[in-house]
């Protein structure tokens, strides 16, 4: 039998002799004097001041568990602002005759003190307000949270944090954020922030080699929307076709949603098998009509096939989508090769 104990045992047996002796000196506190209550709570810490107002509730002396618990919030305890903002807007404790901007500036305190809930409830409150995205990138407020969060390395606040940083405000140290994320995602496994990486490098800077790695961990992590972007990043360079026929064939089994058919298509249009990749871009097309790049990959195999009336239609209508959204290195990009397909297509369509 080992009789010594173990870090994790050590610090629980520490934990409940810390709980104990609190209760301890919350009973003495019910008999006796205030002043050596007062001298004895001026050695505990927060936290342990924090346990001592739960103590008080359990044994009904809610009027002192309330002293403690606002005492806290007043010397700027995070935790105890946040519990007590809670309280009072559930109904869980009295208001103290606080006005309302008082009772929300504790948990705003709360919040800029870095609690971390406070700043999820916060933020939440805030979005909440805005209906828009341009809206709330106005909110300085927002602003704020959403660093602290960042700071702390939270999943979410981390993902908003990049997002407005890298493509609304095209920040000068995306790198630093982009290191960041990564830090984070091998930290956490957020397959959230792992796809976001593998995304942020396979379509913002084409780097084929440094998106593999973030889509093979989330595909590993039984991701079907990894394998599918995985594949589709490595069809696009022409890279790996058989496994990423593979890999599309796993992300349609999982999910055949409109885009992993789509990916499928193209890699089978890829192999020139003309007929499987129509029957799946059919099936894509018909689940969703609005995607331009399923339109466009419809086209080009209407065109393989001889469907050119088909194709044309196809074409401009994938050409009026583009437009519409206006984004201008999309339409730059694929522009010239539209145009000239339809140049073809006409001239071969006699139309």
């Amino acid at each position: 039998m080992n009789d010594t104990f173990n870090t994790k045992e050590m610090l629980m047996f520490k934990n409940i002799l810390k709980i104990a002796s609190i209760t301890i000196l919350s009973i003495g506190f019910s008999t006796s004097s205030t002043l050596a209550s007062n001298e004895q709570l001026s050695s505990l810490s927060h936290e342990d001041r924090l346990i001592l107002s739960e103590v008080y509730l359990m044994n009904g002396l809610v009027d002192k568990a309330n002293d403690e618990i606002v005492s806290l919030a007043k010397e700027g305890h995070p935790e105890s602002q946040y519990i007590l903002y809670n309280d009072i807007k559930n109904g869980l404790r009295p208001n103290f005759g606080w006005s309302k901007e008082e009772i929300k500036s504790l948990i705003i305190d709360s919040a800029k003190n870095g609690y971390l809930p406070s700043i999820q409830q916060r933020v939440i409150e805030i979005e909440r307000i805005y209906k828009t995205d341009d809206e709330l990138l106005n909110d300085e407020e927002w602003k704020s949270l959403v660093t602290l969060g960042f700071d702390k390395e939270d999943i979410g606040f981390s993902l908003s944090y990049a997002k407005w940083k890298i493509f609304k405000e095209q920040s000068t140290n995306k790198d630093e954020i982009l290191m960041k994320l990564e830090k984070i995602a091998d930290k956490t496994y957020s397959e959230d922030i792992i796809m976001f990486l593998g995304d942020y490098y396979a379509l913002t800077e084409g780097n084929v080699e440094k998106s593999q790695k973030w889509y093979l961990k989330a595909v590993r992590m039984g991701s079907g929307n990894a394998a599918n972007n995985l594949a589709y990043s490595w069809i696009n360079v022409d890279l790996f076709i058989e496994q990423a026929l593979e890999l599309s064939k796993l992300a349609v089994a999982l999910d055949p949603n409109p885009s992993n058919l789509d990916t499928l298509a193209w890699i089978y249009f890829k192999k020139k098998n003309f007929d499987d990749a129509y029957s799946l871009i059919k099936k894509a097309y018909s689940q969703d009509s609005t995607n331009w790049e399923i339109v466009l990959h419809k086209a080009a195999v209407e065109k393989e096939l001889g469907l050119f009336k088909d194709a044309v239609n196809s074409y401009m209508r994938a050409l009026d989508m583009l437009n519409e959204l206006g984004q201008k290195e999309t339409i730059d990009k694929h522009l010239p090769d539209l145009i000239k397909e339809l140049n073809d297509l006409i001239e071969k369509s006699h139309i």
